[in-house]
């Protein structure tokens, strides 16, 4: 998501470092108390886990939210597009076709009767970036075969 942080930062990679020390000393407090098996050791050891990177967890969640809750409704409405290097404007057709709710695989399916909306999003796949990372190249025809497979 654009604004949100990407990476951890000082603060992050401070809570993270916190939280992973409280839990060694809780670790290092109760280490007499051995589990007694296999599944009481695993269980402790999740909870260590859990509980280490706790702080990192709500550290983000809180960033993220700091980010996402000051968005207006335009923002929120352009955010997937603009995440996916598109003109928004280029997906306003696709709300008419896409019920609430649903999502792209219901355009591109072979159920679908609009055949422009079915022969559009591989179009759109193609300005993607993701896809140039492939250890081949991709074209247009590769993702309608895609589509076709899969949907």
């Amino acid at each position: 998501m654009l604004g949100v942080p990407s990476r951890p930062g000082a603060a992050g990679l401070a809570a993270l470092a916190l939280g992973l020390a409280l839990a060694a000393a809780a670790a290092w407090r109760w280490r007499t108390r051995r589990p007694a098996s296999t599944v009481e050791l695993a269980a402790a050891l999740t909870l260590l886990v859990v509980a280490g990177t706790a702080p990192y967890l709500i550290w983000r969640v809180v960033s993220d939210l700091r980010v996402t809750t000051r968005m207006t409704p335009y923002d929120r409405s352009v955010a997937g597009p603009v995440q996916a290097f598109l003109q928004p404007y280029l997906l306003d057709p696709v709300v008419r076709i896409i019920p609430p709710g649903d999502t792209y695989a219901t355009a591109v399916g072979d159920a679908v009767t609009y055949r422009p909306a079915r022969l559009a999003f591989p179009s759109l796949a193609v300005q993607d970036t993701c896809h140039q990372n492939n250890p081949r190249p991709c074209r247009e025809e590769d993702f309608r075969r895609i589509y076709a497979e899969a949907f």
